[in-house]
């Protein structure tokens, strides 16, 4: 027996070796884009318990990611205006932060990074747990590996924002509240206040938590009020107690403000464009379905849907089918739709469902189902393989993959894959580099005096969400280039075009980059 402990510990830690360098290899190819930036840049300000920016969602996990900072001898705050004004609606202090900091802003970044690596292989071993308490040892490590193995998780693991936190939390405390009321004690108690506050902390999305856990509860008793119920908003209460602790208590007023705002996005003040199967909405109902499966692999969906049949009838079923079903809901009826992320927290208790169907299909009798399952693992592992480094692009093939995912589905594109952009422009330095993709700003952040000269002109075009605006481009001419143009290099999510003497190109552009 601890022979077998022995190895099955060193097998996991060798999964999570591999897939953490996946992820910060994964990493070393971009510099930071979207909002990480000012996720890193808040939280530096909110260790010294000082929220007056970023008001966009609770603090705990902005601080984890500043952390690591703090060993880095930062200036702070950088720019002395931007912070006395107390709102970086313009991108001056982040900016300003990252860019003009006596650290480089690619060290910043990937210490940074390191924290959502943690969390994620923090989360992975939760799921190698629960799913050995659910089945066995042999569909933990298939649940372990179906983590490790999925381009979204590999992509976010190394991304600083906070939903990778939020994941981990979110599962945490739908873990703790399955072992609380299978095994009602202190502990158990304490570890579901405890992991339920941290998501109270991490994200506003975690108000979803006492609904689903309250009706798993009644559902479970077959009662709405019941005596678990009252041990159930004890744990409520102290969680709303770690939360109020993180803001330093005085501070806690701004999670007022974080709420409302978050909710009058979500509710509807505003709206984000999505764009599928050739039309531009702003939001959609159907966008998440649309957007989960298409942006997962193809192996992944199938196992995931095999093990909701085999277990769907049985009783600890509820635990993962209800935060599935009610954080879905909750995302496709928001009017903020920014792609796959916001739905990053249900994929843990799926891969608790691959894993078992996975595990089954290994060890089944019957040599079709081990071929099939053989075949669907190869599939995963080839179409990971051949994603890498550009996990945040992936595409399935019901989505044409990759280099065809403009056709079905926008918003692969946030800026992550400037930094190849601006080495590509780097190697031929007599060229004008016309910019029509998100966070083309960092070019210049990066290289303020650039030289920009005309023998060769690159048109970078991120392939996005098309109804937004397209810098550098005319409006509604990005699709022309994708359909009647060939790239001369693909940079993940960022196609390089040479038109330096393409006319007929050139009419769609606007060179004033």
């Amino acid at each position: 027996m601890e022979k077998n402990n022995i190895r099955q510990r060193i097998l996991l830690i060798c999964i999570l070796a591999l897939f953490s360098t996946l992820s910060i290899s994964h990493s070393l190819y971009r510099w930071g884009f979207g909002d990480e930036i000012g996720t890193v840049a808040d939280g530096y300000s909110h260790l010294f318990f000082d929220f007056r920016m970023g008001q966009n969602n609770p603090p705990l996990s902005k601080q984890l990611m500043a952390f690591p900072l703090l060993f880095l001898d930062l200036d702070f705050p950088v720019n002395q205006e931007a912070w006395n004004i107390g709102h970086d609606s313009n991108g001056e202090y982040s900016s300003s932060f990252f860019f003009k900091n006596r650290v480089s802003h690619e060290k910043i970044i990937l210490v940074a990074r390191s924290v959502p690596v943690i969390l994620s292989c923090l989360l992975a071993i939760l799921i190698f747990i629960w799913a050995k308490m659910l089945w066995d040892e042999k569909a933990a490590f298939a649940a372990l590996i179906t983590y490790c193995a999925w381009p979204a998780v590999i992509a976010y693991s190394s991304v600083a924002q906070t939903d990778m936190a939020i994941s981990l939390f979110f599962f945490f405390s739908i873990f703790s509240f399955w072992r609380f009321l299978n095994e009602p004690n202190k502990k158990t108690f304490f570890l579901l206040a405890l992991s339920t506050g941290f998501a109270f902390a991490t994200k506003v999305t975690a108000i979803l938590l006492p609904p689903i856990q309250f009706l798993i509860n009644s559902l479970q008793e077959k009662s709405f009020f019941n005596k678990r119920l009252f041990y159930l908003s004890c744990a409520w209460f102290l969680a709303l107690f770690i939360l109020i602790l993180d803001y330093g208590v005085l501070g806690v007023g701004r999670y007022v403000d974080t709420f409302r705002w978050v909710m009058g996005n979500t509710l509807g003040i505003r709206e984000s464009h999505v764009y599928f199967f050739g039309k531009t909405y702003l939001s959609h109902p159907l966008y998440y379905l649309v957007v989960f499966l298409l942006k997962n692999p193809i192996p992944i969906l199938i196992f995931s849907f095999l093990g909701i049949v085999l277990n769907w009838r049985k009783k600890e079923s509820l635990f993962l089918l209800i935060p599935i079903a009610l954080f879905f809901l909750s995302a496709s009826r928001s009017k903020i739709q920014l792609g796959e992320r916001f739905i990053l927290p249900i994929y843990p208790f799926l891969c608790l469902f691959a894993g078992h169907a996975l595990s089954i299909g290994f060890t089944h009798s019957n040599k079709i189902f081990k071929f099939g399952t053989l075949l669907l693992f190869s599939w995963l592992i080839a179409s990971n393989t051949k994603t890498y480094p550009y996990y945040l692009s992936y595409v399935n093939e019901f989505g044409g993959g990759p280099n065809n995912s403009w056709k079905t589905i926008g918003f692969i594109e946030g800026g992550q894959d400037v930094k190849g952009v601006y080495e590509f422009w780097q190697s031929h330095p007599n060229s004008t580099l016309i910019r029509a993709f998100n966070m083309s700003e960092i070019i210049d952040w990066v290289a303020p005096n650039h030289p920009t000269r005309t023998e060769k002109v690159f048109l970078a075009l991120g392939v996005s969400s098309f109804g937004e605006k397209e810098n550098g481009l005319k409006r509604g001419s990005a699709q022309w280039f994708l359909k009647n143009r060939t790239p001369i290099k693909q940079l993940g999510s960022i196609w390089v075009y040479d038109i330096t003497q393409d006319k007929e190109a050139s009419n769609f552009t606007i060179p004033n980059q």
